[in-house]
């Protein structure tokens, strides 16, 4: 089901950390993660899991994920389509199998994840008709992810490391 260098456990190309070698913190955040009522999509999967590499910045960025989930004032539809169009346009397969599901229940059709998934012209995007914060959601995401800042004169820096 996954490529060689993801590890299972994680869905990730890094390990878990084990609950036993993480600090008090460490294993209150990880015991959340655990937790099938946490409100997170896949547990321990994915970012959550890796997050545990560093406690400190899972303890922040955690509050931010679930803000601009739950409480920014997007409706479950708008965001699921603007999650699965970001992964789309990134490629990142990870989140957009972890947020597909997601995205259904939340009353996006097959048709729309479809679309998202293969089209690549506004006259494919029109067919299904999306209200126009769907498309707004859609078309904003899909300009930022195509506006990818220059890195100036650190673009190579790490090719000399």
């Amino acid at each position: 089901m996954y490529p060689e260098d993801v590890e299972p456990e994680s869905g990730c190309r890094l390990p878990l950390p084990r609950r036993d070698e993480l600090d008090d913190a460490g294993q209150r955040i990880y015991d959340t993660l655990a937790a099938p009522e946490s409100g997170t999509i896949r547990g321990l999967r994915g970012p959550g899991g890796i997050l545990l590499h560093s406690p400190d910045l899972s303890q922040h960025t955690r509050p931010v994920n679930r803000y601009l989930r739950y409480e920014a004032g997007l409706g479950g539809r708008v965001r699921e389509l603007a999650i699965l169009t970001t992964a789309r346009e990134l490629d990142s397969q990870f989140q957009w199998a972890a947020h597909e599901p997601e995205a259904i229940s939340q009353g996006i059709s097959p048709e729309i994840i479809d679309i998202i998934n293969t089209a690549r012209t506004r006259a494919a995007w029109a067919k299904p008709m999306l209200s126009s914060s769907s498309w707004a959601a859609r078309s904003s995401v899909r300009g930022r992810c195509r506006r990818r800042p220059s890195l100036g004169p650190y673009g190579n820096s790490t090719a000399a490391v």
